[in-house]
């Protein structure tokens, strides 16, 4: 029986018109794909070290998963999340609901929004999200996972996320 493997990345012309409440949403969705990509992340590290040790007590993996979490080429987590204003100002913080208690998110007149999350190497294990020129840009992702089915999974929140808010077909068509 055959897999369907779905693009990694994905584009959806706007405008793309959010409040307050989607990116509250959003922000669940994001901590969602966050635990994802960790629990892909561990599903790397313990898959790696059964490789290296054919035979391995459960102990002695746990172990050994613990030591490697730690390496340099597996310790990477960034969490990022980003709004440019027009002015090519900058706020970031490590969650939406951050930026959305700043106190200087009011004075901002926004030019893009970008979450970018990844746990491992390079960019293996990250998902990033942008949405650009609100009210003539576009939304798009970009997914790469160690684990097609956590992929999947991530795949689905963000699109039902998307679905809910994406501007019907005569917006988009009249504001690009």
């Amino acid at each position: 029986m055959g897999q369907i493997i779905h693009p990694q990345k994905r584009e959806i012309k706007g405008p793309w018109l959010l409040n307050q409440d989607d990116f509250e949403a959003l922000n669940s969705v994001i901590e969602n794909i966050d635990n994802l990509l960790y629990q892909s992340w561990l599903g790397k590290i313990e898959s790696d070290v059964k490789n290296e040790n054919k035979k391995i007590t459960e102990e002695e993996l746990n172990k050994l998963v613990e030591e490697n979490k730690s390496k340099s080429w597996y310790d990477k987590h960034i969490t990022e999340c980003e709004i440019t204003s027009q002015d090519e100002t900058k706020l970031s913080d490590k969650s939406i609901l951050g930026l959305l208690k700043d106190q200087t998110l009011s004075t901002l007149k926004p030019k893009s929004f970008n979450v970018k999350l990844r746990h491992g190497g390079i960019f293996e294990n990250s998902f990033e999200l942008k949405v650009s020129n609100f009210y003539k840009g576009e939304l798009s992702y970009d997914i790469s996972c160690y684990d097609l089915n956590i992929k999947d999974e991530i795949q689905y929140e963000i699109d039902r996320w998307i679905e809910k808010r994406k501007p019907n077909r005569a917006l988009q068509l009249w504001s690009n």
